[in-house]
């Protein structure tokens, strides 16, 4: 690979590094690169102890449809979730991430140490990436490497690297990277009368690959093509690059049309809150995004950020003010700058892949932001860093080795922070414990915190935790059935009826929920009930042979032999193998004709 031509400020920079005796050999090809895999890689290489957490149960340890390659072409016509429950309402359509996991469990199995060691691997090469996108647009490797530390080493990418689920987004950078270097190249070519097919024809393959693994790509055009500007020189007019860009367009318009008719419309809302309350929720949810960019102190899971429906002074017009001062110093900076077109490039790569995740209304109330939302922001992040290192070396060369010092000790810092992040994420007990430290007024951190103390046979820890959530959230269906779910374990039927019906009414499409209610229907001898809610469970869902196993016992339990022996010949035909389904049989031949 070719090495861009040293910038001025880059040679001061080699010049200095050159007088030690480690200079000459950092400046040998691949040495650069294979010393920031290595850091990377250590930085993260405790998570290869760490278990399957979070959504990982559902997505890998209960999702028989990464288990053979015979379902990898259903991947490509429904939501991300549609295998695992078609009872969920999706948005996502992510086809490539699920084949991803399809990869890992066949060279792993249930054995996490393989997963986490791909995901760290996802990480290293999003790192290089970025190495060798600000290499393009600095032409310094010293700021490159500085650029691409910090993106290594910044807490908010915990999320991503630590949770096996979170592949998402190291897949997205690493295509949407790998598609901005295919084109910088093409250009290049262009420049140098040289073709450039290929380079054009990887540039539109990565694209297509970023738009199967998440949805963030359709911004791709908007942060390639000032990448491509500001590389590019006087041989190659704006006009060129745009129409090389069209073809970008129409990929990502054909993708749209595919999207929809996998998921059966554009998007899903999952709260019926209104346009206006969104407007509203913005300037508290791009403030915790700035905040996690430049002070990120407080990383977890979850976030004490939640709908906003009236303009009150802590949840709309401080997090207003914060973001029309960082705007204005923004716009300052620009006007001021001498590298117009790399702060171009860095507010673009900072700006666009958020943009998609302001529609506050696909997501569930308790998780309006994330961490993880924010990976490609960070390559923007370290552009911005290596320019601002620049302006300050152009202002005063003298600091030179006061500001490698300070950079070196915040990059120490920042590598600590997220080495002591990353251990919360090695068991969901850990993970939720933290997360409901950081963010108390979070509902999905006090319920989950609830079901891990409840898994734990901790139910005196459980219990004040979704009934607190259920309190102050009459409308939570998750702490309304986890509540309802740990009193029925405890033998508190009749308490666990009226939370039953307090969740099924908040979400009536949850099948298991149905069957649940039910079996505690059954318990409190209401049986036509039982039968009722086991009916609308089948409906939902026929296909579980459990649904038809707990129905035929409460049939049998209410005398109708006839149809209970039906339900339980309907569940051995779809598993033979089914043991309640045989004992069911056998009871009934037990009793006297």
């Amino acid at each position: 690979m070719t090495r861009p031509k040293e910038s001025s400020e880059g040679q001061r920079l080699v010049r200095a590094t050159d007088n030690l005796p480690i200079g000459e050999l950092l400046r040998r090809p691949w040495v650069m690169e294979l010393l920031l895999a290595s850091a990377t890689f250590l930085l993260y290489c405790g998570t290869l102890a760490f278990r399957f957490v979070y959504d990982d149960r559902m997505q890998i340890l209960q999702n028989a449809a990464i288990t053979r390659w015979s379902y990898v072409p259903q991947y490509f016509t429904g939501n991300v979730w549609a295998l695992i429950d078609r009872t969920i309402l999706a948005n996502y359509y992510r086809p490539l991430f699920l084949l991803w996991l399809r990869i890992n469990h066949s060279l792993f199995g249930y054995e996490p140490a393989g997963w986490h060691a791909l995901s760290v691997g996802l990480h290293v090469v999003a790192t290089l990436q970025t190495y060798w996108l600000v290499r393009r647009l600095l032409r310094s490797d010293w700021a490159a490497a500085g650029a691409a530390a910090l993106f290594a080493v910044h807490p908010v990418h915990i999320e991503s690297v630590t949770w096996v689920s979170g592949a998402t987004d190291p897949l997205l950078a690493i295509f949407l990277l790998g598609s901005t270097l295919a084109f910088l190249r093409y250009i290049e070519a262009r420049e140098s009368n040289r073709v450039g097919t290929s380079d054009y024809a990887a540039a539109l393959v990565f694209a297509a690959l970023a738009l199967l693994s998440k949805e963030v790509a359709v911004m791709l055009p908007l942060l390639m093509v000032p990448a491509a500007l500001c590389t590019r020189t006087e041989k190659t007019t704006s006009r060129q690059i745009g129409r090389a860009a069209i073809p970008f367009f129409v990929l990502i318009a054909a993708y749209l049309v595919v999207r929809q008719v996998a998921l059966a419309g554009f998007s899903h809302p999952l709260t019926g809150f209104s346009t206006s309350w969104m407007l509203l929720t913005w300037p508290s949810v791009i403030a915790f995004y700035l905040r996690q960019l430049f002070a990120p102190f407080w990383i977890s899971p979850y976030a004490n950020v939640h709908w906003v429906t009236a303009p009150s002074a802590r949840d709309f017009w401080m997090p207003l003010a914060i973001c029309v001062a960082i705007l204005a110093a923004a716009i300052l900076l620009w006007k001021r700058s001498r590298d117009r077109s790399l702060l171009t490039v860095a507010y673009a790569w900072i700006v666009f892949p958020v943009l998609p995740v302001l529609y506050l209304k696909v997501f569930s109330a308790a998780e309006l932001v994330h961490d993880r939302y924010l990976y490609v922001s960070c390559v923007g992040l370290s552009v911005l860093v290596a320019v601002a290192f620049r302006a300050i070396l152009r202002w005063k060369p003298e600091a030179s080795r006061a500001l490698r010092s300070a950079a070196a000790a915040a990059l120490l810092l920042l590598a600590a922070m997220t080495f002591n992040g990353e251990l919360y994420w090695a068991s969901d007990l850990l993970l939720f414990q933290h997360a409901l430290e950081l963010a108390p007024e979070n509902d999905s951190a006090a319920v989950n915190l609830g079901v891990m103390y409840a898994e734990h046979d901790r139910p005196d820890l459980a219990e004040p935790l979704l009934k607190a959530v259920c309190d102050r959230n009459p409308n939570s269906a998750p702490a309304a059935h986890n509540y309802a779910h740990l009193l029925f374990l405890t033998q508190r039927n009749a308490e666990a009826e009226k939370y039953f019906q307090r969740a099924l009414q908040a979400d009536p499409q949850q099948d298991t929920w149905w069957i649940e209610y039910a079996g505690v229907e059954m318990k409190l001898g209401k049986l036509q009930d039982a039968d009722r809610a086991a009916i609308r469970a089948l409906s939902l869902d026929g296909r579980r042979p459990e649904f038809h196993v707990i129905r035929g016992a409460i049939l049998s339990e209410a005398g109708d032999l006839s149809r209970a022996e039906q339900e339980f010949r309907a569940a051995l035909a779809l598993d033979p193998a089914n043991v309640g389904a045989k004992r069911g049989l056998e009871g009934l031949q037990q009793l006297p004709k």
